[in-house]
């Protein structure tokens, strides 16, 4: 660990105890941003969850931070200023930084110009949150200052660097807590602007999922619509597997066209009921549950071994008796008998519920 005094070391304590409470998330980012703040002094802070493949944000809670800025940073800083260009940091080794030293227009660069500058503040720590040996980071966690109130210190740097896995194996654990939160699953149309902004949910469902999951026009619909527009000026398909804030559920996500020229976003629901709850009612182990809901997710043998802190030969025992148990030999086949037994449910509530056709 690195030296600190018994003043910082008793931050390190305080935060490392809070990320094993088994808090939920919400209360987790709270109580985490008060000892933050107590250890740093800041005046504001942001904790992002971000996309496993992009490694872009799909949902934020902040203080400090109005909704305007978050909209200023989405549509004109993300995918522009190398400040925000999180999997090149991650892959490069680098864990907590300056926003200046990511810069390297400096205090010209659109971070500052766009979304610092704007607001009052001028310096800013970054620490991406993810366990040793995974191979991307699952949240980003920024820490900032007035001018007059002075730059960080190394200590703050090195304090970060200590707590940043920690806090991505709290955010990891209420995550998995909030899997088992009932979803509306099923297939989600909403109507957006080139913003990303929501003006028109064509399913009575949606208004709740948008309260549920994303508030209308959140920071989670925003970054789906930049994420996907810039899948379209690569020339890739316009789709993107991104799991909802709240929920934990795993959604499909792609731009259409409507027959008058808008946009819509179509939602759709990965796997319906497979999170663990359910997969335990099938005859699987908590466990078991667990590692099959994290390889229908997309996960390596190797990430969830990382994720669950156990070795990747673990993992393919726990795999190999829950293939065993649900007669199937692949992720393929075990998506497929969960979507037929979905299916199959939906149709008999149906005909218990509602008139048969004819």
């Amino acid at each position: 660990m690195a030296r600190f005094n018994s003043k910082q070391r008793g931050s390190f304590e305080r935060i490392r105890h809070l990320c094993y409470q088994g808090l939920s998330s919400s209360v987790f980012r709270e109580r985490l941003a008060r000892e933050l703040d107590r250890a740093l002094g800041l005046d504001a802070w942001c904790l992002m969850e971000l996309d496993a493949d992009a490694s872009m944000p799909v949902h934020a809670v902040s203080h400090g931070w109005s909704q305007a800025a978050h909209d200023e940073l989405v549509e004109r800083v993300l995918l522009v200023s190398p400040v925000t260009e999180l999997a090149r940091h991650w892959r490069q080794g680098r864990r907590v930084f300056r926003a200046a030293q990511a810069a390297p227009d400096g205090r010209r660069d659109a971070y500052f110009r766009h979304h610092l500058f704007p607001y009052g503040y001028g310096r800013e720590l970054l620490a991406l949150c993810g366990v040793r040996g995974a191979a991307s980071p699952s949240a980003l966690l920024t820490l900032t200052r007035r001018r007059q109130r002075g730059d960080f210190e190394p200590w703050h740097e090195r304090l970060l660097a200590c707590v940043a896995p920690h806090v991505a194996l709290a955010m990891a654990s209420a995550a998995r807590d909030e899997g088992d939160v009932a979803s509306l699953g099923g297939r989600l149309c909403i109507d957006i602007d080139d913003d990303g902004r929501a003006v028109n949910a064509v399913e009575p469902s949606v208004c709740r999922w948008l309260e549920h999951a994303a508030a209308g026009r959140g920071d989670w619909l925003l970054g789906v619509a930049l994420l996907l527009k810039s899948q379209e000026r690569s020339g890739d398909v316009p789709a993107l597997s991104l799991r909802a804030p709240g929920s934990g559920v795993w959604h499909r996500c792609r731009r259409v066209e409507r027959p008058d020229g808008g946009r819509r976003l179509v939602i759709e629901a990965l796997v319906p009921h497979a999170q663990p709850s359910a997969l335990r009612h099938l005859g699987l182990s908590p466990r078991e549950a667990e590692v099959t809901q994290r390889l229908l997710a997309g996960r390596s043998t190797r990430d969830i071994a990382t994720a669950l802190g156990c070795a990747p030969t673990t993992v393919r025992v726990h795999l190999h008796r829950a293939f065993d148990k649900l007669g199937v030999s692949s992720r393929r086949e075990l998506g497929l008998l969960l979507v037929t037994r979905a299916a199959a449910r939906r149709a008999a509530a149906f005909t218990d519920q509602g008139p048969r056709a004819g």
